[in-house]
């Protein structure tokens, strides 16, 4: 390369070169995955919060280790804490689910008696 015009028109190829390459690989990523940039968007905005929150961690260890904790879906149980499990959890959900349903069930009958086939929330009390 002996002159600026043309050190200029080879770095400008290989740009677009790279650019290309990059497009073409994140494009073959979400047709293979399905994925987006969602999950790293919300990890991102995490750690930046994180370390908003760490500014008086004296090393950097710490504040790693507190990131990498957050950004992990891991649940450490505590000795002196109650943890549910996954099947307690999951019959609170439905035990939830059925109480909303009842309720539901109730403000519908309720509407009927009143005359309100619509079931209008405003005049419930």
């Amino acid at each position: 390369m002996r002159d600026e015009k043309e050190a200029a028109d080879e770095l400008d190829r290989w740009i677009d070169r790279a650019l290309l390459s990059l497009q073409t690989k994140a494009q073959t990523e979400y047709i293979k995955y399905h994925a987006n940039s969602s999950q790293s968007e919300s990890c991102n905005a995490l750690i930046q919060a994180l370390i908003r929150i760490g500014k008086g961690f004296r090393n950097l260890a710490n504040l790693t280790a507190l990131i990498l904790l957050k950004c992990s879906q891991l649940v450490i149980p505590l000795a002196n804490r109650f943890q549910l499990t996954s099947e307690q959890k999951l019959e609170l959900r439905n035990r939830a689910r059925e109480y909303r349903l009842r309720r539901e069930a109730e403000r519908r009958r309720a509407a009927q008696e009143r005359g309100d086939p619509a079931g209008n929330a405003a005049a419930c009390p």
